[in-house]
């Protein structure tokens, strides 16, 4: 696709890089940090005795928040755009590459 998002096909001589790009996950893995995080960190509250509610709510919102973060900084990772450089390769590998494309490719084995 170009990047007005219309196919078009060119000669594999023509390509220089092709990018595949993701969904960012950052979202989903923020919310799962938190879930996790403020989980852990209610957990590590009652464990440690605390005499009120306040002391469990707290950890587990510090906890939360760090989840938060790190959900977010892996979910981020995780939907990093893939970038093959096609430039220089030898044919071998180009047709190896193309091989693996086809597998996510929205439309397979076009001719």
């Amino acid at each position: 696709m170009n990047t007005d998002g219309k196919d078009v096909s060119v000669g594999i001589e023509d390509i220089i890089v092709i990018r595949i790009v993701k969904k960012s996950k950052a979202g989903p893995g923020a919310g799962i940090g938190l879930l996790i995080g403020g989980g852990l960190g209610a957990l590590a509250g009652l464990a440690m005795g605390g005499n009120s509610d306040i002391v469990v709510v707290a950890l587990a919102v510090i906890f939360g928040l760090l989840g938060i973060s790190a959900g977010a900084l892996t979910g981020g990772a995780a939907g990093k755009d893939e970038i093959i450089r096609i430039e220089g390769m030898p044919d071998s590998r180009i047709s190896a590459v193309l091989q693996e494309l086809c597998k996510k490719a929205r439309v397979r084995d076009y001719k």
